[in-house]
């Protein structure tokens, strides 16, 4: 057999470069800079905030159904409602038919809202649209001419 050829070059070498040193890092422990500070303790702050408002979610959508229908009262619009009854125990007793029947939480609380407006209203004495005059209960005191209410005999 025939014998092989080699390369023509030399056995490698190993040549040694030693590269400049770096400044070293001098680390010291100091406190963080306030506007960092300011807004690491503000973002823990709206955490705070936002888990006390989920954990009362409940008693905010109570809040926020009395103060729509604070707000539908005030611009005057007229809502259906039964008639002895005023606007907001009209829908609290809704919200509250649907919340138990329907199983919806939510409902329920919207009733609480609307039932604590309508007893608010009841305790205050304040009447309903549908008494007016001396009507009572669906009774319609009956008048003279001269409205005294007096019978003349």
């Amino acid at each position: 057999m025939a014998r092989r050829r080699r390369s023509s070059f030399g056995a490698t070498r190993v040549v040694v470069a030693r590269a400049p040193a770096a400044t070293p890092t001098i680390r010291i422990a100091a406190p963080a800079p306030i506007a960092r500070r300011a807004a690491r303790r503000a973002g823990h702050a709206a955490r705070r905030v936002g888990r006390a408002a989920y954990n009362e979610k409940h008693t905010i959508t109570a809040l926020v159904a009395a103060g729509l229908l604070g707000l539908i009262e005030k611009t005057g619009t007229a809502l259906p409602r039964i008639p002895r009854l005023s606007t907001a125990a009209t829908y609290g007793l809704g919200a509250w038919a649907y919340g138990k029947y329907g199983r919806s939480v939510t409902a329920q609380h919207v009733a609480t809202g609307l039932l604590s407006c309508a007893i608010r209203d009841f305790a205050a004495g304040k009447t309903t649209d549908a008494i007016v005059g001396d009507e009572v209960l669906g009774v319609m005191a009956g008048y003279d001419d001269d409205m005294s209410g007096e019978d003349e005999g």
